[in-house]
């Protein structure tokens, strides 16, 4: 039987032929690579892997790349008639059109970001049905399995999906490796417990971030940037259980692992800016202080002394840095009016760049709003007033 893939006229297509327009050369890019009778799919893997480069630095390209190389393998191409028919060449045509739509939706993503949720959606759901009906247990499908399971989190706002496709994907790796002791396994663990943690299932969430954690330990040396990675998730829900102690003694080994690492300086602002909260949590914003100035200084060391004020990681640690601010220094005297002044300014930035980016029923927007509100009580000029 033939396998409806894309069908002209389709929501599909009208969104998607547009993003081939003016790119002539991208249908023959790798022509030479190929012999004729395996044409289209040494052709549509080129492409593939091409898009999957180029996402991040141009993802209008990518789109392009990713749904030319859907288009080469349906028999006629689209928009005419896009089905995979009975043939020979079906079972290994289906998982490189799959890991196509794949590509093609994250790129949709990085390129339209929300406004492409229902499309990639769509996307996502067919490459998963056409990974399933060829080879389950190949490494793409169960890359894609993990990706649409986040896209239905994050994007589809569905937990129930995301769920279903977290348990397909660790029972498609327990058949293939046949072990737990495994780094597929470990990543899906560690997927698993952050759904769970989303969700508000501790209990479960931290059983399988524990286990994680076990298995990385065991696979991984303990200076390894995915040790600290996992340590951290563990950590996040031992916060989230007020299990303080348990929780800065994970993030301070996880500290500890990103400032040796040579590749985790990003991933160490981060951990930083979460053991600062953490510390706020507790009470100590005096010692979350100099960890949230060493970040807010390192983030601009990173993107440059020119870096865009509205960048959203940069304005989370200045609406934090602020916040901690006026605990520090509560009260009528001069250096309490100095440390408002200062959390005045950093405020405003992150409530500008929230304001762009973020709705206004955001959880951060609505609390750089009451920050803003606590300046206007220590008699600051604010523009939020």
């Amino acid at each position: 039987t033939s396998l409806p893939v894309l069908r002209h006229g389709d929501r599909l297509d009208a969104q998607a032929l547009p993003l081939l327009a003016g790119s002539p050369a991208a249908a023959s890019l790798v022509a030479s690579l190929a012999r004729p009778l395996s044409r289209r799919r040494l052709e549509a893997e080129a492409l593939v892997e091409l898009a999957s480069a180029t996402r991040s630095s141009d993802p209008a390209r990518a789109c392009r790349l990713a749904h030319c190389a859907a288009a080469r393998l349906t028999s006629g191409g689209l928009p005419d008639a896009a089905v995979i028919d009975d043939t020979a060449d079906a079972d290994a045509i289906r998982p490189v059109l799959a890991d196509a739509l794949g590509e093609f939706a994250l790129g949709l993503l990085a390129l339209r970001g929300l406004a492409a949720r229902p499309l990639t959606s769509e996307l996502l759901g067919l490459a998963v049905d056409l990974g399933q009906a060829s080879d389950p247990l190949r490494p793409g499908h169960l890359r894609l399995l993990r990706r649409a399971s986040l896209h239905a989190l994050a994007f589809e706002g569905d937990p129930c999906k995301a769920e279903r496709l977290q348990k397909k994907c660790m029972e498609l790796k327990l058949q293939k490796f046949k072990t737990w002791q495994h780094p597929e396994i470990a990543e899906t663990l560690g997927d698993c417990g952050s759904l769970c943690h989303v969700l508000g299932d501790y209990t479960h969430a931290e059983s399988m971030l524990r286990t994680a954690v076990s298995v990385w330990r065991h696979l991984l040396p303990p200076s390894s940037p995915r040790l600290a990675s996992a340590l951290l998730e563990l950590a996040g829900v031992f916060a989230a259980q007020r299990a303080w102690g348990e929780a800065e003694g994970l993030c301070q080994e996880a500290i500890a692992i990103f400032r040796e690492a040579p590749d985790g300086t990003m991933q160490l602002y981060q951990a930083m800016n979460g053991l600062a909260l953490l510390q706020q949590q507790l009470g100590r914003p005096e010692l979350a202080l100099p960890l949230l100035r060493d970040c807010l200084s390192g983030l601009k060391q990173v993107h440059g002394a020119d870096a865009d004020t509205s960048r959203l990681d940069m304005s989370a640690v200045r609406h934090n840095l602020g916040s901690c601010l006026l605990m520090v220094h509560m009260g009528c005297t001069e250096r309490a009016r100095a440390s408002a002044e200062e959390a005045h300014q950093l405020l405003e930035l992150a409530h500008a760049a929230y304001a762009e980016q973020l709705p206004a029923s955001s959880p951060a927007s609505l609390a750089v709003h009451r920050a803003l509100d606590l300046c206007v009580k220590q008699r600051l000029p604010s523009s939020t007033a």
